[in-house]
Order: C-alpha cells, then structure tokens, then sequence
C-alpha cells in the first residue's frame, strides 16, 4: 500500500503500525531526505517499508498494482492541492477497478472547523464522501480520520494539552495509525465507507469552535 505523505503530521506513526501489521508500504513525501529519516528510526519493521518518489509531486512515478492508498496532506496545504490528492486518489481507484481489486483509502484531515484549515477539511471530507459513493458499487471503501493535536516529546510520549479532555495529552501519531488500519483492514471494517473517524481525544466535543 502506499502511504503518502509519510512524513507530514502523523505519517511516521501511519506507516509504523501499517508496517507491524505486516503491511508492505510504499513511503512517499517530497523531502526524500527527511522521509529517509523517517522510515530509519523505525527500528526492525516487521514488513518492508519501501522509499518511493511523491506522487503528488511527481504523477508519473506513481507505482504500479497499489492495493490500498492512505492519503496524509500537510496542515498547510490548500483547497487546490487538496484536489490533486483527489485525482491521485480517483487513479488509484481505477487502477483497482481495473485489477478487479476491491482495496480502500483513507484520508487524513484535522478536526479543525474555522478559518482556512477548517474548509479545507471540509472540502477533504465532501470529496471523500463523493469519491465512496461513487466507488461503492466497485466494493472500494473510502474513508477519513480526523486528528486532533498531534505531538510528542523528545522521547517519543505525548505532550500536556488542555484541549483534549480524554487525559489532557496530544494525540500520538500511533493512535493515528490504529485508526488507519482499522478502516484499511477489510476484516475489521468491511462495512465502514463515506465516514470519519475523529481521533482527538474529545478535543472537538469541548471546543465546537477549533
């Protein structure tokens, strides 16, 4: 599967836990320096996690017989670059339609509502919607997690935060990465598609205006 950007925000802990689930991942992200570091503090991975060029980037280095696709746009991406990750979506899809491969994808956005973060997490979510219903008949799930803050120390475990009423910590990239893998994991979640799943530790039930 191909994860991109296996950088930005919660990408390392996406990949990690694709990787212990015995997952083989195509890591992408535009910065191949910082995506080397990356995937090398990854101790041992249990399945290969493979460096491979951005796809957003560069279309034409997308690889060939992707299976499931997790989509992880930067924070300070806009509504226009949002929509080239649709389109890198919708030719993933038909790759899959194509091999008769009934895969999923997952999107990744903030559960931001106000100012220019919070409509272009509600653009990421109406596409998202769109592209399931219209990939449903081709048994492709597509789905999102939203995160809420995301951050850790220097030594791995997360930050005080008073935005979030579940234990008053930030949000581990791990815990992205769970969520991840439960909607791409077709046994857990075969009839999960067109949703979101908030991962914020009820960040978003105490602040309706983040």
């Amino acid at each position: 599967m191909l994860v991109a950007d296996a950088v930005a925000g919660p990408g390392a802990g996406i990949v990690r836990v694709i990787s212990n689930a015995g997952g083989v991942v195509l890591a992408s992200a535009a910065d191949s320096a910082m995506l080397d570091v990356t995937i090398g503090k990854i101790e041992s991975p249990p399945a290969p996690i493979v460096p491979v060029a951005q796809p957003e980037m560069l279309p034409a280095s997308l690889p060939e017989g992707i299976d499931d696709l997790v989509v992880n746009p930067d924070r300070a991406d806009t509504i226009d670059s949002i929509q080239r990750w649709i389109e890198l979506a919708g030719i993933v899809a038909t790759s899959m339609q194509d091999r008769g491969h009934t895969g999923s994808i997952v999107f990744i956005t903030t559960i931001e509502r106000t100012g220019v973060g919070g409509s272009v997490a509600a653009f990421l979510r109406s596409e998202m919607a769109d592209l399931a219903d219209s990939l449903a008949p081709n048994a492709i799930r597509v789905n999102a997690v939203s995160c809420g803050p995301i951050g850790v120390t220097t030594r791995g475990r997360p930050r005080s935060s008073r935005a979030t009423p579940l234990g008053h910590i930030t949000i581990h990239p791990i815990d992205v990465g769970k969520a991840v893998w439960f909607l791409l994991n077709e046994d857990l979640s075969a009839a999960v598609t067109g949703s979101t799943v908030r991962v914020d530790r009820g960040a978003s039930l105490t602040r309706p205006d983040w």
